[in-house]
């Protein structure tokens, strides 16, 4: 968690803190330093009830540019909707994914201990398949 939370966290609260914590990610909304108007996304119907309840979490904490409440849209809730602005550089994910791709061993001693078994199943399949084939007479 950021250092700009607000409000008394709940049981809820501490059980999202503790998952974040668990996958190291980063709650979005409480690392930008905002009016209370622009961190509140629930709002009781009698308007006297203020609350944090939606937030975006990221696992990458420089990826951040920004994270607000959108208090201009009216979407017929007492909800409101949360936009973060991420920096995604084209180039450096290009590359991660490039080096991500790594050959697969294959073992083929064990492919030749159960090629037969291998080859016998799909011919049963195949069979089965020729066996139950519906010819033109069956659509009539």
């Amino acid at each position: 968690m950021g250092p700009f939370g607000t409000g008394d966290k709940n049981v809820r609260g501490e059980r999202l803190i503790n998952f974040a914590e668990e996958r190291n990610l980063i709650i979005a909304n409480t690392l930008f330093h905002k009016p209370e108007k622009r961190m509140r996304t629930w709002e009781s119907p009698d308007g006297t009830i203020r609350n944090q309840t939606d937030f975006i979490m990221t696992s990458k904490r420089n990826m951040s540019k920004d994270c607000s409440v959108i208090t201009k849209v009216d979407i017929g809730s007492d909800y409101r909707m949360v936009r973060a602005r991420k920096v995604i550089h084209s180039r450096l994910e290009r590359l991660r994914r490039i080096k991500r791709k790594r050959s697969i061993k294959i073992n083929t001693e064990i492919l030749e201990m159960h090629k037969e078994q291998f080859q016998l199943e799909i011919s049963n399949r195949f069979n089965a398949l020729e066996e139950n084939k519906p010819t033109i007479e069956t659509f009539h």
